[in-house]
């Protein structure tokens, strides 16, 4: 250490000295020390002990009995938003669009209802004649006027049903109850009824003897017969009513609604061609297989008109006198025949058969 640092620490214990020093007088007796204060520092009081107060006996909590129900929380209100404001729409100013130039469509002809419009022009008739005036010229004219018949088409059928025509002179129609106990349960003529009831020709032998030989077979005890069809009378043939029925017309069905639905439609269109004629009196000429078309081609002559027509047949292989011995074409004879179609326009060629 330094002198000044031992200086230092001298100085120090001799003011700690200085402080802390009991005075001692010298020669001095009790008495002459003032005692009282030395006295009264070394007697001290001691302290009073107090009893601590006897606490109270707790007195027991009695629970309560019944379950305190606690309060259903209020559910907080869900905060209703706030509408967005809704911007007025903006107003456009309007478009002029060109005029539309309507172009004309063309609706088809409704079948539900028959028009009475314009009928297809008739062929000219004779001046009508009066009943008892008809009814003679009728008699006389089948059995005294010269007839001038016309060959029609082919049918084929039975033997049976040859004899019942043969001896009627006409393709008889509904048939005596002798008729039809000679007949078998079956024994009427023709197949499907795909153009209404009636009698059904074809203008091709072949197809006719294919039938004929069906129709025997179905009747027991009889031959298959080919049969060439004639008007009694050409102008008259002429002069009676034909159409050409399209295509969706062509059909029957062993369901008796569906046949009936069948005919309504043809009568309906029929009667759109002939308004102020019965279309039930209507001769019907359609393809034999709208899928292919024509030829061969078929037509049915109404029960109200087999007594206009006649047949001479023969048995199948051979042909019948005053048939030809080629086969016809229908389609041919629309003008000659005065076949009409929806448009009231017959066909092109002008000749018909001998």
């Amino acid at each position: 250490m330094t002198a000044f640092s031992r200086l230092v620490v001298l100085a120090v214990l001799y003011l700690s000295l200085l402080t802390s020093a009991i005075p001692v007088v010298q020669n001095a007796t009790l008495t002459d020390l003032d005692t009282s204060d030395i006295a009264a520092r070394a007697v001290r009081k001691a302290p009073v002990q107090t009893r601590p107060k006897a606490a109270k006996p707790r007195v027991p909590v009695k629970r309560p009995t019944t379950p305190v129900k606690r309060p259903t929380p209020v559910k907080r209100p869900t905060p209703v938003k706030r509408p967005v404001p809704v911007k007025p729409p903006v107003k456009k100013p309007p478009v002029k669009t060109p005029p539309k130039t309507s172009t004309p469509v063309k609706t088809p002809p409704k079948t539900t209802t028959p028009t009475t419009g314009q009928a297809c022009p008739m062929p000219s008739k004779a001046p009508t004649k009066s009943k008892p005036r008809a009814l003679f010229d009728a008699l006389t004219g089948h059995y005294f006027v010269k007839r001038s018949p016309v060959f029609l088409g082919w049918h084929g059928t039975n033997s049976n049903t040859w004899n019942v025509w043969h001896r009627a002179g006409y393709l008889k129609k509904p048939w005596s109850w002798l008729d039809i106990i000679r007949q078998s349960k079956s024994g009427r003529s023709g197949a499907d009824q795909e153009l209404g009831e009636g009698v059904y020709l074809t203008d091709q032998r072949e197809t006719a003897e294919a039938f004929a030989n069906i129709n025997s077979g179905r009747n027991s005890g009889t031959t298959p017969v080919i049969c060439a069809i004639f008007a009694l009378n050409e102008r008259d043939w002429v002069t009676l009513p034909k159409v050409w029925l399209p295509d969706n017309l062509i059909g029957d069905s062993s369901d008796q609604r569906k046949h009936e639905q069948y005919e309504a439609y043809r009568l309906q269109w029929i009667q759109r061609v002939f308004p102020t004629i019965h279309p039930s009196g209507v001769i019907r000429f359609a393809p034999l297989d709208r899928g292919r078309g024509s030829p061969p081609s078929q037509f049915v002559i109404p029960s109200s008109l087999t007594n206009r027509v006649y047949a001479e047949c023969t048995p199948v292989g051979h042909i019948p006198p005053g048939a030809p011995r080629g086969n016809i074409n229908f389609t041919q004879w629309k003008h000659a025949w005065h076949i009409f179609d929806d448009t009231c326009t017959p066909g092109s060629s002008s000749r018909g058969p001998r």
